[in-house]
């Protein structure tokens, strides 16, 4: 159970959030789906999420870098990239490209992933899209 809870894993980053392919979406999350800390819900929900992420980032590409999974739950270690074109917050486009870490973890229910916790470099990101400066000890020589 636990490789295929890897493998749902796998195309929630690959095929669901790269690609926007949402006919997989009953067939991998449960029906009281929930998202935090968003709050996104349900097959909607992640239609919206997944569809709110492309506006804002263009070109987004989400790689999979390394999953962790035990029991009922799958971590994964995710490389975001994209190039800031919408709406981010309050926050107008700056057409900056960012890359930064996710950690996403889903955890299951009868085989299919019930909730997923985002947590996304934010700092990092504001920093790339110069929203907010970088401490001159955190800047390369």
């Amino acid at each position: 159970m636990i490789e295929q809870h890897k493998q749902l894993s796998a195309i929630v980053v690959h095929q669901i959030y790269n690609q926007a392919q949402f006919e997989q979406i009953e067939l991998i999350f449960h029906p009281q789906y929930v998202q935090k800390p968003l709050g996104y819900n349900g097959f909607k929900g992640v239609e919206r999420h997944v569809n709110e992420v492309h506006s804002v980032f263009s070109g987004l590409n989400l790689s999979l870098i390394d999953q962790i999974a035990e029991a009922d739950g799958v971590v994964n270690l995710v490389l975001f990239n994209g190039t800031h074109t919408g709406q981010l917050w309050e926050f107008a486009p700056t057409q900056r490209q960012a890359s930064v870490m996710l950690i996403l973890i889903h955890r299951f229910v009868e085989g299919k992933i019930v909730e997923a916790i985002f947590n996304l470099d934010q700092l990092g990101l504001l920093q790339q899209l110069k929203l907010l400066p970088t401490p001159i000890w955190a800047k390369p020589n």
